[in-house]
């Protein structure tokens, strides 16, 4: 939160007790943490606001990922949690002057969403009341549900209640979680997200581990609302970040490093893009995004049905991120992948109207 020139943060403190525990309903504390900052490096001595004893019987020791917001008559909060029922819900919070918090309802949903919500967003964008949420333990699905966790959507429409509404992915790709909204002085919502996910080491790794460091941001993606969906596009600053637009001959093109490829079609029909060993492809009502060798670190495939066809594609790639925005941003793929070179060899199969490959700075 920044109010009157101060940053001010909300986060949770974890602690695990040694012992014999599950971790689950006994043996970890958790707590809301407040500090703030005038100039983003110094800190003010952290203060606790809130421990398990402030929420409700009916949870578990797994609360956590504060949103804190302003509205007209004072502050919001709402957080992740798990309940001992063993669905996931969010809390929600009210208080006067970000101190002193009051239990102001919670937000369910069905028992298909998981046992534990993590990373909850609540907004409004146009006239539609929006709860983010990133799900543990939602049961995997071809074409839907295909990561280990979710990050997805409710239209509330004014009611605090998630159950009995559609669930809505933000992404489709192999990497994004925990998306967090704020709204910038255009007045716009922008979102971004960990383009990663937590517990994956069984089925795909970051080969960057053995340097040390994993894991980005996304692009930070406007967010608009269009009759029972929301488009995410990247900020239109992202463009000046383009050096020079290069040239595509027969649909071949190359870059080095980072990239904007832009492409729109008159038809829908079959087409195949391949970015190094990345291959996008559409056929049959179905969007795929594939690696083809070692440079997906382990990584397979992503498909999501796309029954109204495409007609337009955006990809934006850097070292070792890679993005695909398809309909104006009603459907995003995130991918990390890591390719042995700074070549971005790119092939373009089937018919397009236009074709724009930009050079971007790293």
């Amino acid at each position: 939160l920044t109010e009157d020139g101060k940053l001010e943060l909300f986060y949770t403190g974890n602690i695990k007790l040694d012992g014999d525990y599950d971790y689950i309903h006994d043996g970890r504390e958790a707590y809301v943490i407040y500090t703030s900052s005038e100039d983003g490096i110094h800190f003010t001595t952290k203060e606790c606001l809130m421990g398990l004893k402030d929420f409700p019987d009916t949870y578990t020791c797994h609360i956590r990922d504060p949103k804190v917001w302003k509205e007209k008559n004072g502050y919001r909060m709402i957080l992740g949690g798990r309940k001992k029922s063993g669905r996931g819900a969010a809390l929600l919070y009210r208080s006067a002057d970000k101190k002193n918090w009051e239990f102001d309802g919670e937000i369910q949903g069905d028992a298909s969403m998981g046992y534990m919500w993590e990373c909850p967003d609540l907004f409004t964008l146009g006239d539609r009341q929006v709860l983010s949420i990133s799900p543990q333990g939602m049961e995997r699905e071809e074409y839907r549900y295909e990561n280990i966790y979710q990050s997805g959507y409710f239209l509330l429409d004014g009611e605090l209640d998630a159950r009995g509404k559609e669930f809505h992915l933000w992404d489709r790709g192999f990497d994004f979680y925990a998306p967090q909204t704020f709204v910038d002085q255009k007045g716009r919502r922008i979102l971004t997200a960990w383009a990663g996910l937590p517990d994956i080491q069984e089925e795909y790794e970051n080969p960057t581990v053995k340097n040390g460091w994993q894991h980005v941001f996304t692009t930070p993606r406007e967010l608009t609302c269009t009759g029972e969906r929301i488009c995410q596009y990247p900020v239109e600053e992202m463009e000046n970040l383009r050096v020079e637009e290069l040239s595509v001959v027969q649909g071949t093109g190359e870059a080095q490093v980072s990239f904007d490829l832009e492409l729109s079609a008159s038809q829908s029909g079959s087409w195949e893009i391949q970015v190094e060993e990345c291959r996008i492809r559409y056929e049959d009502g179905v969007m795929s995004l594939a690696f083809t060798g070692k440079s997906g670190g382990g990584r397979t495939e992503r498909k999501a049905r796309i029954p109204e066809g495409v007609d337009s594609l955006r990809i934006l790639a850097d070292a070792s991120l890679l993005e695909v925005y398809v309909n104006h941003g009603a459907y995003v793929f995130t991918t990390r992948f890591y390719p042995e070179d700074d070549r971005r060899r790119i092939r373009c199969r089937g018919t397009w109207e236009e074709i724009h490959l930009y050079q971007m700075k790293k």
